[in-house]
């Protein structure tokens, strides 16, 4: 198992895996004492970003006016020096000169998440006991410079550094840049039993000043360290200065004087910070161009904003007392005129950002709060939202004064919303986005929010109208006009022919299909239990395979199974997806007694079956289920759940039920049993005949490799077991996704401060919305042979079908002593029910692996289980005579192998099995066309870059979602699609089919107690 640190403390860390191709999967930890030179796989290597500070102006920041006094006169116009302090920006240089380069890169860059890989970074490590104070720490390694290896996208050390001793915490200290004049190794101290710091001095020429960020981490000890980077996550040590001036004052120069130059930073403290000492050296430090006046950015507004070059770098204040005595700013212009006002007292906080106004008048002073909060509930349908709330005011001295804000403009972009790019902005406003109106488009401010009303344009959809099931259901009307059977001789499910009785054409199962309207019978049998008349031992012969009394079964009959078993006595209605089976009338409801509360079943099956009683008749030793399927109810495909009762169904304390069977009224017909070249076939949703037959698919011998050739080919049923495609579908189809970003704007006073501003994301997204059913299924849980209810086809619904008769599975399960053993016999006699575990995992108290598959005997054989040996179809397998559960590789050729990815770590060869239990393949759909609520997967593999032939074969896999162990709920309906496998994984695992529009997991995980569709293969 890949192992990770338990315990992390200090500044933010993030623990990625090494990379392969440069470390060997283990990273072990240990001292350099225990190693050899050529132990380079267990050495230490670092990740690292920037802390996440907010741009000065942007959304949520809030800036604090922290003077503004007044300088003198020039060219007989007042001028005032204004402090604003913010958090240091995310990036320093926002626009871009027409060499396409940063401003700031004619001096040592700021540092940030996007260049940080630019420096080489110095490290130093520390061991000591959990907790121990610093005068006990050990230097486990000095001051090591890190390089960027960009191949592995980590700093590794020129020196090599491996984990402290075991029983140790490591504590990590780590600065950028690395050796700069600013900077110089002699500068930095580290030592035994105290913190390591950093002398520092602020470079006089500010063309040469560098940015300083520093890093902590402490990790606890944990002996398991393979395949660790260390993470470090820098934060800004320094202040930055930056300078903006009032439009139409032109600036030659400007001094800053008698302000401090060196200091001391402790790269940790008790306290947890990174505090500065020492700090002393009065100096001057001067902008000024060789000829000229300062370079100035072009920006709309009341201020000019020197270019980011001219941002100074310095050492922060201390103390209360802030910067010391005689400190001061003078600033000369154009004219060689000067001002000079005094700054003592002002406090550079360390990782702040000061920006010095030179303004024509003065500014409140306090802190400015300005947010708004984008609406979510915007859809392609035109209406109002009132989400949007604005909160704009002034804090100072303990009150909160409101400063007005007002809607400055409409951008197509992000970036160029926040930038003012009004290239990018609408010419027009409003008038031409999806936005109708925007009410108001300016406000007084508030502290606890103004409303904003915008109001949206609706898109105009494509509309498509299809009616999915109705040529479906039109052959099954046509069927009508000769019914199958006679209220005497019913037709023999088991054996496709009429009349009663056991052949060598019978072979029974736990699915029936029927395709129109009869009078039918099918003997009572535990599913494939009975094969070409005979019984058929292998699917029943299992040392744990039992029946309902949770006896070994010696017959496949429900009569013989063993010593003791009961009579079928009723067949009973459980449940339909529309009343196509005829219930005898005025017939008393039998209840299901395993507890007290559950609702009842619905009357037995019979009416007008000659010689059947309650819905059961018997010919010589064999018991049948009869039942009545009239040509004025038989309009369309459905499913229904026939349970079959003993006769202690009234009995208080027992569910009487033996088994139950899934009634498929359909225009599918499968293929013939006795024939593995027979397919199915049906009706395509166009009306074409044989459309839907079933598919040859061909799946890849190694899902890692496909040109190595494909495996045993299998014969796919057309459909999920009991799938229905009903309903007239209303498609609307609405244009691509709108957008606009809106820039709200602080006035703050009279407008002399440059303003904070927000960007709201307004987004009407593209949709599709269909109305109707577009299918449902039944559901069945991992090894049971008994259908749960389907789900209705209704896009990103949760609710059952209307119509529905009978009762659903009890919500009330985990109420309803599932705490006891549970044995198989017991889920028998709960054959209707979904069987909840809240937890997930299995649905009964034991971990067979053989349940859909009587040749398999290992619990998990993802890494074993060859496809060659043929799965062996059991009684508890849910499929249609001649069908079966897929064995492990039907799906992988619905994968476009050329995006596979692991999802954990196994041999990168694809050949050999790791000694990891989970992993899977995942990739693109390899399907034809576009997603329509499913795929439409080819049976033959083609990669991305392959182009199917038009003829290819295809087959239909709808997204009918799941039933969720929990509690039986439908979830993922429209979203994303499911279907068994016959393989068990490890413990109370399977493995299934699972898809999205994106996404394929051909041998997916799942806990057992889910309920999923089944899509069977011919035996």
């Amino acid at each position: 198992m890949k192992k990770t640190f338990t315990k992390i403390f200090s500044s933010a860390v993030a623990l990625l895996t090494c990379a392969a191709g440069i470390f060997a999967p283990s990273c072990t930890r240990d001292d350099n004492s225990l190693l050899s030179a050529v132990d380079t796989d267990k050495q230490l290597s670092f990740t690292a970003t920037t802390a996440n500070f907010s741009a000065s102006t942007k959304s949520g920041s809030a800036s604090t006016i922290l003077s503004s006094e007044y300088m003198g006169s020039y060219q007989g116009e007042a001028l005032y020096l204004t402090a604003v302090e913010n958090d240091w920006p995310v990036e320093l240089a926002f626009e871009s000169n027409k060499n396409n380069q940063s401003e700031i890169a004619s001096k040592a860059s700021e540092i940030t998440t996007a260049n940080i890989t630019n420096n080489s970074i110095g490290v130093m490590v520390y061991s000591h006991a959990n907790g121990a104070d610093v005068s006990t720490w050990d230097l486990h390694s000095g001051l090591v410079e890190a390089e960027y290896v960009t191949a592995a996208g980590k700093w590794v050390p020129k020196t090599t550094i491996y984990w402290p001793a075991l029983g140790k915490n490591a504590h990590f200290f780590a600065y950028a840049p690395y050796n700069t004049t600013a900077i110089p190794t002699s500068s930095v101290t580290a030592a035994a039993k105290a913190y390591p710091t950093i002398a520092f001095t602020v470079n006089s020429d500010y063309t040469k000043q560098v940015d300083l960020v520093v890093a902590e981490a402490e990790v606890a000890d944990n002996p398991t360290f393979e395949n660790i980077s260390q993470g470090l996550t820098f934060k800004h040590a320094l202040s930055g200065i930056r300078f903006k001036v009032a439009t139409g004052v032109e600036v030659k120069a400007i001094e800053i004087s008698g302000v401090n130059s060196t200091g001391t930073l402790a790269l940790g403290s008790a306290s947890g910070t990174m505090e500065w000492s020492n700090v002393a050296i009065a100096a001057s430090f001067t902008i000024a161009e060789s000829s000229g006046n300062l370079t100035t950015k072009s920006e709309s507004g009341d201020y000019i904003s020197l270019a980011d070059k001219y941002t100074l770098m310095m050492v922060p204040t201390i103390t209360s007392a802030g910067l010391p005595a005689g400190a001061q700013i003078t600033v000369t212009f154009s004219d060689n005129t000067t001002l000079t006002s005094d700054i003592s007292g002002h406090k550079w906080e360390q990782g702040k950002m000061i920006t010095y106004l030179i303004a024509k008048s003065t500014v409140e002073v306090g802190t400015y709060t300005f947010t708004a909060v984008a609406p979510t509930d915007i859809t392609y349908k035109g209406w109002t939202s009132t989400e949007t709330k604005v909160i704009s005011y002034r804090e100072y001295s303990g009150n909160k004064y409101p400063v007005e804000w007002r809607v400055e403009g409409y951008y197509k972009t992000q970036t160029s919303a926040e930038n003012k790019n009004f290239a990018e902005r609408y010419s027009k406003g409003i008038a031409e986005t999806f936005i109708n109106t925007v009410s108001p488009i300016k406000g007084a401010g508030s502290e606890s929010g103004e409303s904003v009303e915008i109001s949206y344009a609706s898109a105009k959809p494509t509309i498509t109208t299809n009616n999915k099931g109705a040529a479906r259901n039109a052959k099954i009307v046509a069927n009508n006009a000769t019914l199958k059977g006679a209220a005497g001789n019913p037709w023999n499910l088991a054996n496709r022919s009429q009349g009663y009785g056991v052949n060598t054409s019978t072979y029974t199962a736990n699915t029936y299909i029927i395709n129109g309207a009869g009078y039918y019978c099918f003997p009572l049998v535990m599913g494939n239990g009975v094969k070409g008349g005979n019984p058929n031992a292998a699917s029943y012969n299992q040392s744990n395979f039992r029946d309902y009394k949770d006896q070994a079964i010696n017959d496949p009959y429900l009569h013989k199974s063993s010593s003791g078993v009961g009579v079928p006595t009723y067949a009973v209605l459980a449940w339909a997806d529309y009343d196509f089976i005829e219930v005898e009338n005025g017939a008393t409801n039998i209840s299901s007694r395993y507890r007290e509360g559950q609702a009842n079943f619905k009357n037995w099956v019979t009416n007008g079956v000659t010689g059947a009683t309650n819905g059961i008749s018997k010919s010589g030793d064999v018991y049948y289920a009869n039942f009545y399927v009239p040509a004025a109810k038989a309009t369309k495909q459905g499913v229904a759940c026939i349970v079959i009762m003993d006769a202690t169904a009234n009995n208080q304390g027992q569910s009487g039920i033996m088994w139950s069977y899934l009634i498929w009224l359909t225009d599918y017909e499968p293929g013939l049993p006795t024939s593995s070249s027979s397919a199915g076939s049906g009706v395509a949703e166009d009306g074409t005949a044989g459309g839907d037959a079933d598919l040859k698919v061909y799946p890849l011998n190694r899902i890692d490799d496909p040109d190595a050739g494909t495996g045993p080919t299998i014969t796919m049923m057309a459909r999920n077991i009991g799938y229905v495609e009903d309903g007239v579908v209303t498609r609307n189809d609405y244009p691509a996704s709108e957008e606009v970003w809106v820039r709200l704007e602080q006035s703050g006073n009279d407008g002399s401060v440059t303003p904070n501003y927000q960007v709201i994301k307004l987004q009407r997204p593209a949709a599709s919305e269909s109305n109707g059913t577009l299918g449902h299924n039944p559901y069945y849980q991992w090894g049971r042979p008994f259908a749960m209810k389907p789900a209705t086809g209704v896009p990103g619904s949760s609710s059952e079908p209307s119509g529905y008769s009978g009762f659903y599975p009890p919500s009330n399960n985990n109420n309803e002593g599932y705490q006891e053993t549970f044995t198989l016999g017991k889920t028998i006699s709960l054959a209707p029910f979904f069987i909840t575990r809240s937890g997930g995992g299995s649905w009964y108290n034991a971990g067979a692996a053989n349940l859909w598959d009587a040749n398999n005997a290992i619990s998990y054989p993802w890494d074993k289980y060859d496809d060659a040996a043929n799965t062996v179809k059991t009684i508890y397998d849910p499929s249609p005579a001649g069908y079966k559960v897929p064995r492990f590789m039907s799906f992988n050729s619905f994968m476009q192998n050329n995006t596979k990815e692991y999802d954990r770590a196994y041999d990168p060869t694809g050949t050999t099995p790791g000694s990891y239990t989970y992993f899977f393949w995942r990739g693109r759909p390899n399907a034809k066309g576009s997603w329509d609520y499913g795929c439409k997967f080819y049976g033959t593999h083609y990669n991305s870059i392959d182009i199917p032939p038009t003829s290819a074969a295809t087959t239909y896999f709808p997204v009918t979602g799941c039933r969720a162990s929990g509690s039986g709920a439908l979830t993922d309906v429209s979203a994303f699609g499911y279907a068994w496998l016959a393989v068990p994984g490890s413990g109370a695992s399977a493995r299934s089919l699972g898809f999205s529009s994106s996404r394929v997991y051909p041998q997916n995980y799942n806990t057992r107690t889910n309920a999923f569709p089944v899509r069977p293969v011919k035996e």
